[in-house]
């Protein structure tokens, strides 16, 4: 079965737009000239359009270095009409990511990035990085009772892998962490659910995953060869309508909680 991605994004727009909508703008930091990264920052904004929430981006040159990111991220830390800021990653690598993320005001991380939101996260708080918070609605979606599930996560990435294994260390009967120079044909082989985020296509092929697992790819193309683990019976995340859009929706979730628009208690 392919999860849609799209209609789970849709539901969550449609819920936030039963909110009142957000006065203050959400920024976005583009450093260089990364194709991907300009179609992430696109897709974005189409979500914020349809949101009525004013989005724009803040673009630096390739050249531009640690100092000037992060005075743009300060800049707009300033602005009290921004209420949300986005810094597009990856950054090139001569920026020092870690800088830049923390000069980002907690109440504006919008992708709970920083050192307390991430901090909060891991204890439980109701702020997630929004590839977490895509995992937990496709899990409700799938109505998947983790207690007793045994899942793998591939990649240990600061978006998608840490996030992944500290929301299922909380919830999994067990999770194993791999990398891609494990055996993970042999690894993958036992897991009922299986995350991965390396961006390295194919990495996960149908003879690594047994019938009726769930994978949920968030690699950009795609980690998994998912048209082949769809026919063998397995729910798998496609590309594109995947777990792409439902990242977005729930970036935008994070924003209605950080401007205190989201009722409490609410998931």
């Amino acid at each position: 079965m392919l999860i849609n991605g799209k209609k789970i994004a849709q539901e969550l727009c449609t819920m936030l737009r039963t909110l009142p909508t957000p006065e203050r703008s959400v920024a976005a930091v583009l450093v260089g000239e990364d194709p991907s990264s300009k179609t992430f920052v696109r897709q974005k904004k189409l979500v914020a359009d349809s949101l009525g929430i004013h989005f724009f981006m803040h673009e630096l040159p390739p050249e531009s270095g640690t100092d000037e990111s992060v005075a743009a991220v300060r800049e707009l830390a300033a602005d009290e009409k921004v209420g949300g800021i986005i810094v597009q990653l990856p950054l090139p690598q001569h920026v020092d990511r870690s800088a830049v993320l923390a000069a980002i005001p907690p109440e504006k991380d919008v992708d709970c990035l920083t050192p307390r939101n991430f901090l909060a996260f891991e204890r439980g708080g109701a702020l997630m990085p929004p590839a977490a918070g895509a995992l937990e609605a496709i899990v409700e979606v799938l109505d998947i009772h983790l207690s007793s599930v045994r899942a793998a996560v591939v990649g240990r990435g600061l978006l998608v892998g840490m996030p992944a294994v500290i929301f299922l260390k909380r919830r999994a009967k067990s999770v194993e962490v791999l990398g891609r120079a494990d055996d993970l044909k042999k690894r993958l082989l036992t897991a009922d659910l299986i995350v991965s985020g390396t961006g390295e296509m194919n990495l996960i092929r149908v003879d690594y995953v047994r019938a009726g697992a769930v994978v949920v790819d968030f690699g950009y193309p795609h980690d998994a060869d998912f048209e082949a683990i769809d026919k063998k019976g397995g729910s798998v995340t496609p590309t594109p309508g995947g777990t792409g859009p439902i990242v977005v929706a729930k970036l935008f979730e994070n924003f209605y909680r950080l401007q205190g628009l989201f009722p409490p208690g609410k998931k």
